[in-house]
């Protein structure tokens, strides 16, 4: 490239030299608007003495002949003469370069100089390139990845050809773009957090930058292009707008609204959005020993009591996790319990009295308050034994003693006291005797029963009410019933009939004595209770609904031990277990070393590195190690400084989730 030129043809012949051609080139303008250069190529003749003569002289310019004509080139002595010249205006390539083919040409029919006759076309040529003329500016350098968190920007350098020349700098993303006018050598752009809705499905992307290079308002050259990584923030997840628990309860009256422990289910309602652009792909709740994978979970009756957290977990498009907890509280429960109930013959007033004919009755008796909202009552009411009726019910206090029985509680007989204390779901019932009144012996009035310790009641009937010892073996001619304590037998079939053993070895074991009512099971059941309608076959909910593993089709809750999870990645997520991959690699201070992950990770992870030797310490000082161009499927490393050429073994870890 050069901005003039001389190209020479010497005239000579038989060692005689006439004279020298010359084509002479020179830029006289160069226009970069409009990419061209003005050019003047000019024919001259130097002569080596005297000379008279007019041959034929002209130029070329990229093939096209001007100027061709016969001149005069001699003159006195030696000296040179321009012959003719040519101005021309010539654009250059795209790129700005140009080479353009000149020559300045002698034609000469004959003439004689010196004594040698000479004749022919001498030609000066050459190929001549101008200064290149600057076109558009590069992309020197730019921002390689930016998160955009709001406040984060990218930056661009222009490397500009001339001062005169301005930018036009666009910025590109999805349907996004900012174009930033009257740029000079460099510019920056805050990329806002809503650029992050053109990335729905993911945690990254790429974002263009367009540079138009303009002079005059005018673009020239081409357009420089180069791209960036747009990144998700890590604080943007999905949003968990509500979740609620509402009480399920049909068990319970209406209006207490309180759950309880055996008696109340719960709804849990979750809503949630997902984070600039982003969808929620699914949805977990999980608690009381209960999951599901939809937005409402309503449990099974609640079996335990305290407060109960359930954890809402959504995923999002990004593959990005919210997490929520809300609580319950269950109020324990028990069946209503009589701890305590005596009966006693007593007077009018309550005083007890053996030959009293009133019931002086306490009972001692425990409930479930259920903060304050179950109530209680508790009654007593008494009949003769072996009558089918009972008396009327009468109110009674817990641990405050009543008198019943109105004066008709005869002492010649045995009388049931039935006390029932009652909540809002169950009643409860135990039954007292009372004895007859006290007497050592006494025989019934026919003469044909007899008692010890009480009134004779019945006749034909040896009855004891004290506490018996018998010294020596008893021998009884009849079988003693199954209903005091026997067999109810005299002999070993007899046995075997009546306690229905004999079903063990002969058929099956009835429902009532503790068996199935099965001969056989059908292949692949089980058996979760008494009797042929609770046997199930063997499937996996079956089995886990059983053992009480969290009544679900889907996987195993993390309360019953298992993950809450169907894929390795989500049990690392349920459990909070990081993601880990590591390796070996070596370094050097010279060039980076590119580690790709065998697994993407779902966000950018932590990296370790550290030098690594099984023998002994490497001598000398050496650099830091750098970690940089992190991303989810990779990493850079490299060694500090430039002293280090040398590859150095070392060691790696990323630590993250997938």
């Amino acid at each position: 490239m050069a901005t003039t030129a001389t190209y020479t043809k010497t005239v000579s012949k038989n060692g005689v030299t006439m004279g020298t051609v010359q084509c002479v080139v020179s830029v006289l303008s160069q226009n970069a608007l409009n990419n061209t250069s003005t050019i003047k190529i000019t024919g001259k003749f130097a002569r080596s003495g005297t000379l008279s003569a007019t041959p034929t002289f002209g130029l070329k310019i990229s093939g096209t002949k001007y100027n061709e004509n016969k001149y005069a080139i001699g003159g006195s002595g030696s000296g040179t003469k321009e012959i003719c010249s040519k101005t021309v205006t010539l654009t250059h390539n795209t790129n700005g370069s140009l080479s353009v083919s000149v020559e300045a040409y002698l034609t000469i029919g004959s003439i004689t100089y010196s004594g040698v006759s000479f004749s022919g076309t001498y030609t000066a040529s050459g190929t001549f390139s101008p200064n290149t003329i600057a076109r558009g500016s590069t992309i020197s350098s730019i921002t390689p990845s930016v998160t955009a968190d709001g406040t984060a920007a990218v930056s661009i350098a222009l490397n500009r050809h001339s001062t005169s020349y301005s930018h036009s700098v666009a910025i590109t993303f999805g349907s996004y773009s900012h174009t930033i006018n009257n740029v000079a050598t460099s510019t920056s752009y805050v990329i806002p957090q809503s650029w992050l809705n053109a990335i729905p499905n993911s945690v990254s992307g790429l974002a263009t930058v367009s540079v138009t290079t303009l002079y005059q308002n005018t673009q020239i050259g081409n357009k420089a292009t180069s791209q960036f990584t747009i990144a998700v923030p890590n604080s943007v997840i999905p949003s968990i707008s509500s979740l609620t628990a509402a009480l399920n309860d049909t068990l319970s009256p209406s209006n207490w609204g309180v759950y309880v422990q055996g008696k109340s289910k719960a709804t849990i309602s979750l809503a949630a959005t997902g984070s600039y652009g982003s969808t929620i792909t699914s949805y977990s709740i999980s608690g009381g020993g209960y999951s599901g994978t939809a937005s409402t979970l309503t449990t099974g009756i609640l079996s335990s009591s305290g407060t109960i957290t359930f954890t809402a977990k959504v995923t999002d498009s990004r593959g990005r996790m919210a997490t929520n907890t809300v609580s319950i509280t269950v109020n324990p429960y028990t069946l209503p319990s009589i701890t305590g109930a005596t009966s006693q013959r007593a007077i009018s007033t309550g005083v007890l009295n053996d030959e009293g004919k009133y019931v002086r009755a306490v009972l001692n008796y425990t409930y479930a308050s259920i903060a304050g909202k179950n109530t209680v009552s508790a009654n007593v009411s008494y009949r003769r034994s072996g009558e089918s009726s009972w008396s009327s019910a009468a109110t009674i206090s817990n641990e405050t003693p009543k008198v019943i029985g109105g004066n008709a509680i005869d002492t010649n007989y045995t009388y049931e006291v039935r006390y029932r204390v009652s909540d809002a779901y169950v009643t409860v019932e135990y039954i007292d005797i009372v004895s007859t009144s006290l007497a050592a012996i006494e025989i019934y009035s026919d003469g044909k029963g007899i008692s010890f310790g009480k009134a004779a009641e019945y006749s034909d009937l040896f009855d004891v009410a004290f506490p018996a010892r018998f010294r020596e073996g008893i021998t009884s001619d009849i079988a003693i019933p199954i209903s005091s304590g026997g067999t109810g037998a005299t002999t070993l079939s007899e046995f075997i009939e009546n306690l229905d053993i004999s079903y063990a070895n002969i058929g099956t074991v009835p429902v009532s004595s503790g068996g199935t009512g099965l001969t056989t099971l059908t292949s692949g059941s089980i058996l979760t209770g008494n009797g042929t309608g609770n046997v199930l076959p063997v499937t996996p909910q079956n089995m886990r609904n059983t053992m009480g593993l969290g009544n679900t089709t889907s996987a195993l809750p993390i309360a019953n031990g298992g993950t809450g999870a169907a894929s390795a990645s989500a049990a690392r997520t349920n459990l909070g277990v990081p993601f880990i991959q590591r390796g070996s690699t070596t370094a050097n201070s010279s060039s980076a070393r590119n580690i790709t992950f065998s697994t993407e990770f779902s966000s950018v992870p932590h990296i370790f590195v550290s030098y690594s030797t099984t023998g002994a310490n490497v001598s000398g000082d050496r650099g830091s190690l750098k970690v940089y161009n992190k991303t989810t499927a990779g990493f850079s490393v490299m060694i500090g400084g430039s002293g280090d050429s040398t590859a150095r073994a070392i060691d790696w870890m990323a630590v993250g989730t997938n």
